[in-house]
């Protein structure tokens, strides 16, 4: 069996590439000429130059392969039309490339977002496929759009689209952040009110991803996908300070302080033209208090099964970070 993954050189991507890899796959990796390719074993993929934007630059890449794993996309950006141009007009452009060339592709995955579903109300009342989508950013909106243009190509291409949460592990960059602080015994938190999310380490995410792709149930299916559980950001916090064996302190950072950090980040963007982490829209998504979904539809369906609890994915994490002088 062929697949094609693009974004193949980013987290969720170059993990996923492994994972295929072992299952005995033959992996095209679509990658722009100027990707940093270091995680990537260019003696067992075959790299295929291109980029979603180009419409004329997805023939190649999309001939021939049997499943197509689309991870490609931005999450932030210096101009919000951007993260359209990517996430919305790229999606389209690659299913469109899929119904002109490709007839007997098997599955088309595409990683959106637990953003394109937007926060849940309560922590009682988990957020369902079902539910209205109501995402409150422009990333949010944009991988929603996504969502709508594969929608638009039901009965051409057989699809399957997934909406994992906050993922973490080896080579992630933003969670990376927190075990930084964390490592020095500092549990940050925005504001007086404890917020709550979902969280899924990257070895769930990638086999509930190969799953999804091989399950004929999962045909024309939206699932959420994470670990199932709800976490407080002072638990994971302490989770992280214990595997570092350091005694945590709890540092509340006022909403407010965040809103000024963030108008001066994106001035500075603004005359960098390079996108910033923290900007008004990542303080919106960070200010709400439930990010949570339930993930009974995909474990019903696929058999999906988390494996690795949070505190055994924060160790394995750590250990990386370590190694490869992260931390």
């Amino acid at each position: 069996m062929k697949v094609l993954v693009t974004g193949a050189n980013g987290f969720i991507g170059s993990h996923l590439v492994e994972a295929l890899i072992q299952k005995g796959y033959k992996v095209k990796c679509l990658v722009r000429k100027t990707s940093d390719l270091k995680w990537l074993d260019r003696e067992k993929v075959k790299l295929v130059y291109g980029d979603i934007t180009q419409k004329e630059s997805l023939f190649t890449a999309v001939e021939g392969v049997d499943y197509i794993y689309h991870t490609a996309g931005i999450v932030r950006a210096v101009d919000r039309k951007k993260y359209y141009l990517v996430n919305q007009y790229g999606t389209r452009n690659l299913i469109q490339v899929c119904a002109q060339v490709n007839f007997n592709l098997k599955k088309f995955v595409y990683l959106s977002s637990q953003a394109a579903s937007g926060p849940a109300d309560k922590a009682d009342k988990l957020l369902k496929e079902e539910d209205c989508p109501h995402p409150i950013t422009d990333y949010g909106k944009s991988k929603l759009k996504g969502e709508e243009e594969i929608i638009n190509f039901k009965g051409k291409v057989p699809f399957v689209i997934l909406r994992p949460c906050s993922v973490y592990g080896p080579r992630e960059k933003d969670i990376y952040v927190y075990f930084k602080m964390a490592k020095w015994g500092i549990v940050p938190v925005l504001g007086r009110e404890e917020k709550y999310i979902n969280l899924c380490y990257i070895k769930d995410l990638v086999s509930g991803s190969i799953l999804a792709a091989e399950k004929e149930k999962s045909r024309g299916k939206i699932y959420f996908i994470g670990d199932g559980q709800i976490y407080s950001w002072t638990q994971i916090g302490k989770t992280i300070n214990e595997v570092f064996r350091v005694r945590a302190r709890k540092i509340v950072i006022p909403e407010k302080l965040l809103n000024v950090v963030s108008f001066f980040n994106e001035g500075i963007s603004s005359i960098t033209q390079k996108p910033t982490v923290v900007n008004n829209q990542k303080v919106l998504e960070m200010k709400q208090k439930y990010w949570l979904f339930d993930i009974s539809q995909i474990k019903e369906d696929l058999n999906f099964s988390p494996k690795i609890p949070l505190c055994r994915g924060v160790k394995l994490s750590v250990d990386w970070y370590r190694q490869n002088h992260w931390l």
